[in-house]
């Protein structure tokens, strides 16, 4: 125990480039885990391993907008120039949380992956040596694909063995060489290991933030459907959904019950995004965004709130204290809908899409929806998805699909005392930058802004 205490102490991100913490972690040889119950410890360490690094995504993203008096009050000066999309994002900033939790994950992963090479499996401990194993793989993996969503472009068969992913750290070792491997490599990696994952875990987790099979399949998923591969995506849709369909009815919650964590059954995995300032409710709704809820749609009294200045304020968390960025069940139905759309299914796509929004409109008020052609379902779909899944740090990420076709294309614009703010479709402001003492520490490539 004394020696995991001390573990914990030291895991932070491996590439924090204080010269100081660097020369403590020299002697990380005479503190490592060296058995199962220690390697298990390091995984029921809920700070580091079950948080996503997405805050940066959804300060960039269309959903929300800050008055002029919000804005100032944001001190953190990353989520500050991530709402007005400015070109020099950290400023100097040396605490860049996207970067530095989702490294933090990963070293604790790489720990515990490079432990259970000494650790011999055997009949008696097969079942406890998977489960760990299985776990560390799908952590690593969904920070690796939180990274790689932030801080490089978006996936392209056709340049992807050429654009520059992240860095991809595969050993505990902080003297190991940094460099940032290609977006195929890294999707490659996430795939392989989210399989290998799936194929130790057990199908549900005893405890919500434990990995499982679900939480791989539901990862796979996601990752398959933002490379615009959606048979794969399909695929592993059908896996989760297979594993847990519930569905919460909304018409079973009080419409005061605020913060609809009821919903958790419909969760994969516990998960909860490093959303700095804005979990403190400084951002309102955009407007329009939150007139296009009917009225008989629940979401809008479940998931929004009117503020007593006429802001509109985001209260459907699915986890207490910040927004959830798992995988869950509405996410798997909009993935299969939008998969059978894409490849002809016009009829299974809105079936699915209905099968989902039923639960969330008032008793008999509901009218399922139709399309006769793809585009048609595609737009249907594309809007409720959106309706449904804000907050979850997907829609920058969304935005950056959407961009790839010019008929769903949108210039982002924000106005805040009387200055407009704009993003254009494509822009390389899409792809944050990484950390200048990152650049510093280890002379990788910085991304183009």
């Amino acid at each position: 125990m004394k020696r995991t205490t001390y573990l914990l102490m030291f895991l932070v991100f491996f590439t924090a480039c204080k010269k100081d913490w660097l020369e403590k972690k020299r002697d990380i040889s005479v503190i490592v885990p060296t058995t199962l119950k220690d390697l298990r410890l390091l995984l029921n360490n809920e700070l580091p391993l079950n948080i996503d690094g997405r805050a940066l995504m959804e300060s960039s993203c269309d959903d929300i907008y800050v008055t002029k008096s919000q804005f100032d009050a944001i001190t953190t000066i990353p989520e500050h120039n991530a709402l007005v999309w400015k070109k020099d994002l950290y400023e100097g900033a040396s605490n860049i949380k996207d970067w530095d939790s989702s490294y933090s994950t990963i070293q604790y992963a790489n720990v515990i992956l490079d432990a259970l090479t000494k650790i011999t499996r055997n009949s008696g401990n097969a079942l406890e040596y998977d489960n760990i194993k299985g776990n560390a793989l799908y952590f690593r993996s969904r920070a690796f694909f939180n990274l790689v969503m932030s801080f490089a472009k978006y996936y392209d068969k056709n340049t992807a063995s050429t654009d520059l992913g992240i860095p991809l750290k595969l050993s505990s070792d902080i003297n190991e060489k940094i460099t940032r491997a290609s977006v195929q490599e890294v999707y490659e990696m996430i795939i392989s290991d989210l399989q290998t994952a799936g194929e130790l875990l057990p199908s549900i987790a005893k405890v919500n933030t434990d990995a499982s099979k679900l939480a791989a399949y539901g990862l796979l998923s996601r990752c398959f459907y933002y490379m615009d591969n959606y048979e794969r995506a399909l695929e592993f849709a059908n896996k989760a959904y297979a594993i847990n369909n519930y569905l919460i009815d909304y018409n079973t919650v009080s419409p005061t019950a605020g913060v609809p964590t009821y919903a958790s059954g419909e969760m994969h995995i516990y998960s909860n995004i490093v959303a700095l300032n804005l979990v403190s409710g400084l951002a309102n709704i955009d407007e329009e965004f939150y007139n296009s809820y009917s009225q008989n749609d629940l979401r809008k009294t479940m998931y929004f709130t009117i503020r007593p200045d006429g802001g509109i304020h985001f209260q459907g968390y699915y986890v207490y204290g910040g927004f959830f960025g798992g995988t869950a069940t509405d996410e798997m139905l909009l993935i299969k809908s939008e998969c059978k759309a894409r490849l002809n299914d016009i009829a299974g796509a809105m079936e699915d899409l209905n099968t989902l929004l039923i639960k969330r409109y008032k008793t008999n008020t509901y009218v399922p929806l139709s399309a006769t052609s793809i585009a048609g379902a595609l737009s249907i779909i594309n809007t409720e998805r959106r309706k449904e899944l804000t907050r979850r740090g997907l829609r920058f990420q969304d935005l950056k699909k959407l961009n790839r076709d010019p008929a769903t294309a949108k210039t982002l614009t924000k106005i805040i005392d009387g200055v407009s703010y704009t993003l254009p479709p494509n822009d390389p402001r899409y792809v944050f930058p990484i950390p200048d003492y990152v650049i510093r520490y280890s002379g990788i490539t910085q991304n183009q802004r």
